[in-house]
């Protein structure tokens, strides 16, 4: 399935997640979906804006010759089977998505991993906060400034667990905001631009780090405490008992105290863009500006890398997670 602007000509979107042959192709009444009916038996319906598909629906045994969607989003389709079906259209897993920003928003991930609460940021448009349990647009803020040059990435907006803060990388400050409204509490100065922002799991305490190497550890009270590294910081994130992990351009993975002494430094194969945290293990997710490289498991009280998660032969872009298993040894993304 393929979808063009008309206007331009430019290439919208483009999937086949059945890998079979595609015998019809229809619109919505809003032109927000697209449904294919595939020579497998399937139907598929697809976001244009994301180009991922929303709902596959099954059931005849041979080929869909033709689909069409009902006035109230189902879906009705006769097979070479002889028989005609009615389908839910709705996705089956979706419960919530933001209306589309743009087309050149890059990389579109947070500091930590999504939860009820996200920041999206695209290009130098507004940064948006939504509340996906009620579907609420909690703020919209000012864009991240990117960072030119030293290969690294511009810092992810970022938001408390609790969704009553927001906080934006702008040069060489971090803006913290109050949620919702957006209304500005107070700016964190670094020296140098800042490349990593992320909030503690619970809380409102926030670390910071800066392409100098700084690293600024700041309360919900205002009192901060000041880190270094000896490179600039490309990913941040601080564990719940109070420890500072982060990773910098020199692809040092390194673990402060609450203190700031440094309790392990661990050289890892490429610089990490984002970390993602389950116990006492963490996901580091390799810099897309980089050559592609799988992501590595990392367990921070040894330290050492305990996993090398092969398999992909491009940038990863986003993710990972941990799934929630009982072990907390499986991983996707």
């Amino acid at each position: 399935m393929q979808v063009w602007r008309t206007g331009s000509g430019a290439l919208r979107s483009q999937l086949n997640p059945r890998r079979s042959r595609i015998l019809a192709v229809e619109f919505d009444p809003t032109s927000g979906s697209l449904l294919a009916a595939h020579a497998d038996g399937t139907a598929v319906v697809a976001d244009i804006a994301q180009g991922l598909p929303i709902a596959v629906l099954d059931g005849p045994r041979s080929a869909l010759r033709v689909a069409g969607f009902g006035p109230r989003g189902q879906v009705v389709g006769a097979s070479r089977d002889g028989t005609a079906r009615i389908w839910d259209a709705h996705s089956p897993y979706r419960r919530w998505r933001s209306e589309p920003t743009g087309d050149d928003c890059g990389i579109v991930s947070g500091a930590q991993p999504d939860g009820r609460f996200i920041a999206v940021g695209c290009g130098t448009r507004p940064t948006r906060v939504w509340d996906t349990a009620h579907d609420r647009l909690l703020a919209e803020l000012p864009s991240v400034k990117p960072i030119e040059g030293g290969g690294f990435t511009s810092a992810f907006p970022a938001v408390s667990a609790e969704g009553d803060r927001a906080a934006i990388a702008r040069g060489n400050a971090v803006e913290l905001y109050a949620l919702p409204g957006g209304r500005l509490l107070r700016r964190i100065e670094h020296a140098a631009p800042v490349s990593a922002v992320a909030f503690a799991s619970m809380g409102r305490d926030l670390v910071s780090g800066a392409v100098d190497g700084s690293i600024l550890v700041t309360r919900d009270d205002g009192a901060s405490r000041a880190l270094q590294a000896a490179a600039g910081i490309d990913v941040a994130e601080m564990l719940p008992d109070g420890r500072i992990v982060a990773g910098d351009a020199e692809r040092r993975l390194r673990v402060f105290s609450p203190s700031g002494a440094v309790l392990a430094d661990l050289e890892m194969p490429v610089r990490v863009m984002s970390l993602r945290r389950e116990g006492g293990r963490l996901v580091a997710l390799p810099s897309y500006l980089a050559a592609a490289s799988p992501p590595f498991v990392v367990d921070v009280a040894q330290p050492r890398v305990v996993a090398r998660l092969a398999g992909h032969t491009r940038p990863i872009r986003d993710g990972p997670a941990f799934l929630p298993t009982r072990s907390s040894r499986r991983t996707a993304w």
